[in-house]
């Protein structure tokens, strides 16, 4: 039994002195990334590099990354040996909200834990069901949002810029695009062949599955060749294989002529590259307000159904030297606010 507690004891100090060594290592300049996520969409990962290289682009030297798992684990070490001074991120993405409620409840629990930092959330679409349960936890995000001395959230789309004006006034609140569209144009020396599918088969999806096939099968019949893809790797995604796996999605998506999707990063993927796209809406309204900032792209078109695409493809599919302008102005204002958070104005 004593020997027992004793080893506990020591595993114990030996993950405090490993996170007092990570957490505190060359504080200067330091960005703390909460929630890093290690699921297998591929397009959140690509925010974290996006939203990594955008911070040390503003002059932080270091970034800090702390998976939601991590910190669900050494929650109370983690709170004890973070810096008082530190400036703590949150990722962007389109998980604000009742549609994933476990994303939502981990940021305000992060929020609640650390209320006295400043804090800065990435671009993030939100939205809020009318289910009794979307409802509270909407009244519970709201409270500890509202509550937080120092928060500033980026919506991604002018709709969910209104909803957090509305929903969280004590807030800081800017609009900027998808973090991936911080990216310059990505090239990629191959061939481009045939059209590329990419479709949603989850709660959000609006495409049903009957009319996936019905497409693909019409695409083909009118002599296309057509490959199908997911923004979904097969496994988890870590700091160790993240980069490769996104630059190796992002590949793929350049080897073709065309791509048809209806997810947001399919569409902001074939944007980077300069891959002509086709891109449907998703159940609400993440993917359409996206596609905003990208309306001037004549290489990017919106569908609002499979039968509104057949002289879209025929169109896009001949389109060559397409390239991807950036919206490195659009990314101003957010910019401005993580310089000034880095130098503590």
């Amino acid at each position: 039994m004593r020997t027992s507690c004793l080893l506990s004891k020591a595993k114990t100090l030996r993950s405090y002195i490993q996170w007092l060594r990570y957490l505190r290592h060359s504080m200067d300049k330091s960005a703390y990334f909460f929630g890093i996520p290690t699921h297998s969409n591929i397009g959140d990962s690509a925010i974290v590099l996006a939203e990594k290289q955008f911070l040390k682009n503003c002059g932080y030297t270091r970034v800090v990354e702390i998976t939601a798992r991590s910190y669900l684990y050494n929650r109370k070490c983690i709170q004890r040996l973070l810096p008082r001074s530190a400036d703590i991120f949150l990722p962007g993405g389109g998980n604000m909200g009742s549609l994933w409620p476990n994303e939502e409840q981990w940021r305000c629990q992060i929020i609640e834990d650390f209320k006295d930092h400043p804090i800065t959330v990435f671009p993030q679409t939100v939205y809020y069901g009318n289910g009794k349960d979307e409802q509270e936890l909407m009244d519970y995000s709201v409270g500890v949002y509202n509550s937080a001395a120092n928060l500033t959230l980026v919506a991604r789309e002018k709709k969910s810029y209104d909803t957090m004006r509305q929903l969280y006034p004590k807030c800081k609140v800017y609009l900027a695009p998808d973090v991936v569209l911080s990216m310059d144009y990505i090239t990629f020396k191959q061939q481009r062949e045939g059209i590329l599918t990419c479709f949603r088969n989850d709660k959000e999806k609006k495409v049903s599955d009957n009319s996936k096939i019905e497409l693909i099968q019409k695409l083909r019949s009118a002599g296309y060749s057509v490959f199908e893809t997911d923004t979904m790797a097969e496994g988890p995604i870590s700091e160790k294989n993240r980069e490769e796996i996104v630059w190796n999605k992002l590949k793929q998506i350049a080897s073709a002529r065309l791509l048809i999707t209806d997810r947001l990063h399919g569409m902001v993927f074939a944007a980077i590259t300069g891959t002509p796209c086709i891109v449907f809406g998703n159940n609400h309204h993440k993917v359409s307000g996206t596609y905003e900032w990208l309306r001037d792209l004549k290489y990017i078109e919106f569908a609002n159904d499979l039968s509104d695409i057949q002289n879209k493809v025929a169109e896009l599919y001949d389109m060559e030297a397409c390239l991807y302008p950036g919206l490195n102005e659009k990314f101003g204002e957010l910019r401005e606010h993580v310089i000034k958070n880095m130098r503590g104005i």
